[in-house]
């Protein structure tokens, strides 16, 4: 279980980071891709960050109504959800994303996904080829209850500080997993990773 368990971490933390766009106003730029993370919830809410190259967040939004069954839903949710499509057509025409990553925390991510598609190829004029891809919510949930993140994000709630975790895993796996680590066991994130079943029996 051990080398099992190693051969994951391995592949965790040496996963090639999202290459960025040319940066036609600087192109020797050290900085990475800008990542934009979705992270749904099971009420149907989503948490939305925008994260730099250098993995600072530059914005962020909560989409309420997105998921909504247009079909069903009363005449005031479909004029909010059409006010949220507006509105998110804007965030992501200012921002430019190079990633579009949905954490895969609830059964609805492929809904969000698909929704997304639906709106970069009918709305979306700036971002028509940006990758939309799932991401792996594991760390990212982690540092959003550890020790670092109360010191950078205190502001934040748990679900924004996930999504801010989960852009810039796409950009360095590596950097954005040590950082879990602490000497202290107990709050060591690193060792809150389950890779296999027998992990957590007790």
């Amino acid at each position: 279980m051990i080398e099992y368990c190693g051969q994951h971490f391995r592949k965790m933390i040496f996963a090639a980071p999202y290459p960025k766009s040319v940066d036609e106003d600087n192109p020797k730029s050290g900085a990475g891709a800008r990542v934009l993370s979705f992270v749904p919830e099971q009420t149907g809410a989503i948490q939305l960050a925008m994260v730099d190259g250098y993995g600072e967040l530059l914005d962020h939004m909560m989409l309420n109504y997105f998921l909504i069954n247009l079909n069903r839903a009363p005449e005031e949710f479909k004029v909010r959800n059409s006010a949220e499509k507006e509105q998110l057509k804007k965030f992501v025409a200012r921002y430019r994303p190079d990633l579009i990553v949905v954490g895969t925390s609830h059964l609805n991510a492929k809904m969000v996904r698909q929704v997304l598609r639906d709106q970069q190829e009918g709305e979306w004029e700036t971002c028509k080829n940006t990758w939309i891809t799932f991401g792996d919510m594991t760390a990212a949930r982690i540092y959003a209850k550890s020790e670092i993140s109360n010191k950078e994000f205190k502001e934040y709630n748990l679900r924004l500080r996930e999504a801010i975790s989960l852009a810039r895993l796409q950009q360095n796996p590596l950097a954005e997993i040590l950082r879990l680590w602490n000497d202290r066991v107990e709050d060591n994130g690193l060792m809150q990773i389950t890779f296999h079943h027998l992990q957590v029996l007790k």
